[in-house]
């Protein structure tokens, strides 16, 4: 039925209401009034993606910092805007007056797997071009990670890779 996942989720989205969308496995998107401009309508979609069907995360480099540099953890979303609830078209750029709050949820071994632990779990979002780490704050009851983000496209559960060398620092 159509061309979006089992799970997929939808919301319309209007100027004069707060709008959320959540998918089976507890990933939401939230949108406040007042993010859309008077008169404009629209419909939102959340979908769990593959995450072979993402862009790779950036290689693990071989010196110096990780920064940049992340694995997959255990969940990964798409998040679509179609203007006025055609959707059969293509998703519309849609841009909103007020930053949306994504949540994804987090498993304990995304926890165990994250290099600093609970500060290792971000949400990173594709921007086309490259992974950009958002700012996120982790809650343990959901366990859920929230950012805030303006732009839409792929979002994934990234766990943060030690660096290099970790292990090898000389004491002092």
């Amino acid at each position: 039925s159509g061309f979006f996942s089992e799970g997929a989720v939808g919301a319309n989205v209007v100027p004069s209401q707060s709008s959320a969308v959540a998918d089976d496995s507890g990933n939401t998107l939230s949108i406040s009034a007042g993010s859309l401009d008077s008169g404009s309508y629209a419909i939102v979609v959340v979908e769990t993606i593959k995450l072979t069907d993402l862009a790779a995360p950036p290689p693990a480099q071989t010196s110096g910092s990780t920064s940049g540099t992340f694995r997959f953890g255990s969940s990964a979303i798409q998040i679509s805007f179609f203007d006025g609830g055609d959707l059969s078209g293509t998703a519309d750029k849609i841009t909103l007056n007020r930053p949306a709050r994504v949540c994804m949820t987090y498993t304990q071994a995304d926890l165990d797997g994250a290099y600093g632990g609970p500060d290792g779990v971000k949400i990173w979002h594709y921007n086309g071009t490259a992974w950009v780490s958002l700012s996120t704050t982790l809650f343990t009851n959901p366990n859920r990670v929230c950012a805030y983000t303006s732009s839409f496209s792929p979002f994934a559960l990234g766990l943060a890779v030690a660096p290099p060398d970790a292990g090898t620092a000389a004491s002092t």
